[in-house]
């Protein structure tokens, strides 16, 4: 299964997962570092404790919390993983650990001097300033539970001998842990929360002329065509980006006006040769008594009158597009409007069934002679999509501050691609094609411009796959005053 993240969100996440592999890269590169560290303090800290036991004569206190003491020093958590032996040689008393192992003969191991440092001088019993050699080794001990490499010390006073091993995997262990446990539950999910969303606002910050630009074109149409979006105060790659964008719509704007220009020139110009060859059309049929000859001119009246109509929608189409529609606005009463031409429909329609149900005293505010064709664009459309002795309904009513009218219309089945070309200019459905109704193709782009260029809007609303459904929404008179 194909995931589609946002960019946002990846972004996000790549930023994650960069820090987390920094925090353990940079974990790794300090471990071995504080192991480092940590054994050497132990080395100092074995040597310290060991000198101090040399200069025991008399334990004041139980060896037992000496013992406790060096554990809290060398932060060892258990007894087994501390060895300490100790003699006073003035009364040859020892002390050694209980788990001592067997064997464990420290004169046979390998010792090694150490240097004696300033700081290493002790205060003995009697007031002395001596300093002790320190003596230092690495075994291997080989027991259940407590085996691997131990450091061991050894210090001999003239008042008696010091030794003391600790396990280097328990204190490493026990230290690496205190360390560690900070970066896993606190540290690293602070660090990945922070830079979560740290990489989130880079990346709504970095996103913004995107933003800017994807807004700017969902409300991009052939009226908004001459804005340009302003490139002042961005980054070079998006100053390219917004620049390539404006370039475009003035491209976009100069064909859309050229084709408006056409449209409007054509459409103007051929007026007057279609009203001479209809006016001359209609002065042959007086002038002819032959019946043939008057089908012919006849035939050719109608087509005449079909181009003269085209003509005629398409000067508004291209007055719309361009934004130059000129609206004789008044107060129009729908209701009376609709019943009006509902009237004169049903006296043309055979075999479907009308239900109209128009709330009384609607009203809009518009050019009635646009309105009167918007209206009978749309009902001439549910004529000719109904199917045969099937039905036709048609409601108005006050909704959203407007006077909203339904169209709706049994008919034969349209496909969704169909339906997505409902409003597309010379588009004929199937239907209509079929059944060899006369039509431009022009009726319901025409309608939706007349309704955008009052305030209001035509649309095609989801209905069965056998039903046809537009809601056409205008203001009321309030909205235009």
């Amino acid at each position: 299964m194909k995931i589609n993240l946002s960019f946002r969100l990846r972004l996000a996440l790549m930023s994650v997962l960069t820090t987390a592999v920094l925090i353990t890269v940079v974990s790794w590169l300090a471990q071995n570092q504080f192991m480092k560290i940590e054994q050497e303090e132990l080395r100092t800290e074995l040597c310290i404790q060991a000198r101090r036991l040399s200069l025991i004569v008399r334990p004041i206190t139980p060896l037992e919390d000496y013992e406790k003491g060096i554990l809290s020093r060398l932060k060892v958590d258990s007894k087994a993983e501390l060895l300490i032996n100790w003699k006073a040689f003035a009364d040859q008393r020892t002390w050694q650990s209980q788990h001592w192992p067997s064997g464990l003969d420290e004169e046979k191991l390998s010792w090694r001097l150490l240097p004696v440092r300033p700081k290493d001088r002790l205060v003995t019993v009697k007031g002395e300033i001596t300093a002790i050699p320190c003596y230092e080794t690495d075994l291997k001990i080989d027991s259940a539970g407590r085996g691997g490499t131990w450091v061991a010390a050894r210090a001999i006073s003239p008042d008696g001998y010091g030794f003391i091993a600790a396990n280097l995997k328990a204190v490493t262990l026990s230290a690496w842990t205190g360390f560690l446990d900070p970066i896993i539950f606190v540290v690293g999910p602070i660090a990945l929360v922070l830079t979560f969303l740290s990489g989130w606002l880079l990346s709504m910050f970095a996103m913004r002329p995107v933003t800017v630009l994807r807004s700017a074109m969902r409300d991009i149409d052939q009226h908004g065509l001459g804005r340009r979006l302003k490139i002042s105060g961005l980054a070079p790659e998006f100053q390219e980006l917004i620049s390539a964008y404006n370039e475009m719509l003035k491209r976009l704007e100069s064909s859309f006006q050229q084709a408006s220009r056409f449209s409007a020139d054509a459409a103007h110009e051929l007026k007057t040769p279609l009203t001479i060859l209809q006016g001359q059309i209609e002065q042959a049929l007086t002038n002819t008594a032959e019946p043939k000859q008057q089908q012919i001119l006849s035939g050719l009246q109608e087509e005449v009158a079909h181009l003269s109509a085209i003509t005629r929608k398409l000067l508004v189409l291209s007055q719309a597009d361009a934004g130059h529609l000129v609206l004789d606005r008044k107060t129009v009463n729908w209701s009376e409007l609709l019943e009006s031409i509902l009237s004169d429909a049903v006296l043309f329609v055979e075999g479907q069934k009308f239900t109209i149900t128009i709330q009384p005293r609607l009203q809009v505010s518009g050019d009635a002679t646009l309105l009167h064709q918007l209206c009978n664009n749309l009902i001439i459309n549910a004529v000719h999509y109904a199917r045969e002795a099937s039905w036709i309904m048609v409601g108005a009513q006050e909704k959203d501050g407007g006077v909203e009218t339904l169209f709706s219309n049994a008919t034969h089945s349209i496909s969704a691609e169909e339906r997505l070309r409902f409003f597309d200019r010379f588009y004929r459905g199937d239907v209509v094609r079929d059944k060899g109704t006369n039509g431009s193709g022009l009726g319901l782009s025409l309608a939706r411009e007349i309704a955008r260029a009052h305030g209001g809007d035509l649309t095609l609303e989801p209905s069965a796959d056998d039903v046809v459904l537009l809601r056409l929404w205008l203001p009321g008179v309030s909205n235009n005053q």
